[in-house]
C-alpha cells in the first residue's frame, strides 16, 4: 500500500498537524533541556515514519482486527464462513482509512529522540 500512495499527494495522510506538533515539542526540548534543534533530515525521517505507521495501522484495521475488519468489504466472509481471497481493489479501504492520530505523531518523535540520546 505504501508504494501505491507514494507519488500521489491526494492519497497521502495530512501531516500538517504533525509538523506543528513536532515543532512545539522540539521548541520545548530546546527551552527546557537546551537540546539542539533537529536537522531537516530528522524531520523528513519523522514524516516517513508517521506515514509508515499510518499505513500499518490502516492495513491492520481493515484486514487483521476482527472488531473492525467486518466493517469493510475486504473483511466480509464468504457464504461458507471462510475469508474471501485477496483482491487488489481491497487496498482502497485501507487507503481511505489512513489517517494520522496524536499517538502516531508522538511515537516517531520519541523514537528519534531515544536514538539521539543513545548517541550522546
Amino acid at each position: 500500500m505504501r508504494l501505491n500512495i507514494q507519488n500521489l499527494d491526494f492519497l497521502q495522510p495530512d501531516l500538517a498537524y504533525a509538523r506543528l506538533m513536532w515543532e512545539e515539542l522540539d521548541k520545548e526540548l530546546f527551552d527546557d533541556f537546551n537540546m539542539s534543534q533537529p536537522a531537516p533530515r530528522r524531520n523528513a525521517k519523522r514524516a516517513e515514519n508517521v506515514v509508515t505507521f499510518c499505513v500499518m495501522e490502516a492495513v491492520a484495521r481493515c484486514f487483521l482486527y476482527e472488531q473492525t475488519a467486518y466493517l469493510y468489504d475486504c473483511g466480509v466472509c464468504d457464504s461458507d464462513g471462510s475469508a474471501k481471497p485477496f483482491e487488489f481493489g481491497d487496498i482502497w479501504d485501507a487507503v481511505r482509512t489512513c489517517t494520522v492520530s496524536c499517538r502516531l505523531i508522538r511515537e516517531p518523535h520519541a523514537w528519534l529522540l531515544d536514538k539521539v540520546c543513545m548517541q550522546l
